[in-house]
């Protein structure tokens, strides 16, 4: 690699395997609404469908594999005098990772940014 290229993310193969997933389900969604049948009920049996065809596992399998990978941190420390002794104000503190997927995690961040914007337009309330 050239110093003038830029660094790539690098994706798991689940990440990009339900990248995938996610383009196929919002072409479904899509092709739902032109045809003037969306419902909530057919979004989620087609990706239900689409998830079990692509792994042959059940929601719950799929579930229990997701939560195995999840890894937590608990030692972040942060000094501070409380009552004369000095206490470790993060003691309790995790960080889980590998809660969410890359393309899980842009969904997200997309969505903030939208209620944002929302916000900022005074879009929200009620």
């Amino acid at each position: 690699m050239s110093s003038l290229e830029s660094p790539q993310i690098r994706m798991s193969w689940a990440d990009m395997a339900q990248e995938d997933k996610l383009k196929e389900v919002a072409a479904q969604e899509e092709k739902m609404e032109e045809s003037g049948r969306t419902s909530i009920e057919g979004a989620t049996r087609v990706k239900r469908e689409i998830a079990k065809k692509e792994t042959g596992l059940s929601k719950e399998q799929r579930e229990e594999i997701h939560f195995r990978n999840v890894v937590r941190k608990k030692d972040f420390i942060c000094l501070e005098r409380a009552n004369d002794k000095i206490v470790n104000i993060l003691n309790v503190l995790e960080l889980h990772i590998g809660v969410f997927s890359t393309a899980e995690q842009k969904r997200i961040v997309d969505l903030v940014c939208e209620m944002q914007e929302k916000g900022k337009n005074h879009e929200l309330g009620g």
